[in-house]
């Protein structure tokens, strides 16, 4: 299995994003974006807590994939209730856990998953964010979302007051299928198109990374971003 992984402040001071590629055995893989939110700090140490909490959650203690996503957010409103200056830091969360051939998917946030087949890219993941529900509920077009002021509020993060829906999501993958994840500064930049075409003219992993994040370096990117690519 190919992976390539790279995460960057952007044009920003600092980075909010923590991400995770981990080989478990040689069959088998764990992957995981967060992308943080809050002042003073609140949105890298959320982001870093959700994933190390998630991770040794799963890995050392065997707890569900969910169980595993709710511990971490339970772990970010302690450390935020201790600490007035963390106080209602937040996260995105999401994670794929690769074996042979299945994927098992969480998701928490506006972070995505993707997977490309062929000449096709399926987005995995849904969207937890304002703009989003209203585009599903057929409040917004896309014209009037594409202007929407409220684009990067979230409805559900970890660290929120409000228990996290956990999406899950679980995949029967074949040879030759590549898995993405990335936070919302490649998302923003990138558009689906793109994103297939660039894979497309990519033979390895490696080089569909590099073509990914070098057009979002060009295209305008103002936020942090981070991207997980992975090759079967």
């Amino acid at each position: 299995m190919e992976s390539y992984s790279y995460s960057s402040p952007g044009p920003r001071s600092t980075n909010q994003d923590f991400i995770l590629d981990a080989k478990v055995d040689a069959d088998t893989r764990l992957v995981c974006v967060a992308d943080g939110v809050g002042g003073n700090n609140g949105g890298e140490i959320a982001s870093k807590t959700a994933v190390e909490e998630f991770s040794k959650s799963f890995l050392e203690r065997s707890l569900s994939m969910e169980e595993s996503v709710l511990h971490a957010h339970d772990k970010i409103r302690e450390i935020g209730a201790e600490n007035s200056n963390l106080h209602g830091m937040a996260t995105t969360l999401t994670v794929l856990y690769v074996h042979d051939l299945e994927l098992l998917g969480v998701h928490v946030g506006d972070s995505r998953a993707y997977i490309l087949r062929g000449d096709g890219v399926m987005q995995l993941s849904m969207d937890h964010s304002e703009v989003a529900r209203y585009l599903r509920e057929g409040k917004l077009t896309k014209e009037e979302a594409a202007n929407y002021p409220r684009k990067n509020v979230l409805y559900n993060a970890l660290g929120m007051q409000k228990k996290p829906e956990v999406q899950t999501f679980k995949f029967s993958l074949e040879a030759g299928d590549r898995l993405a994840l990335m936070s919302d500064g490649v998302s923003g930049v990138v558009s689906k198109r793109t994103f297939r075409n660039l894979s497309k003219s990519s033979k390895t992993i490696e080089e569909f990374g590099e073509k990914l994040v070098s057009r979002v370096e060009n295209g305008g990117v103002s936020d942090n971003y981070s991207i997980i690519l992975l090759g079967l």
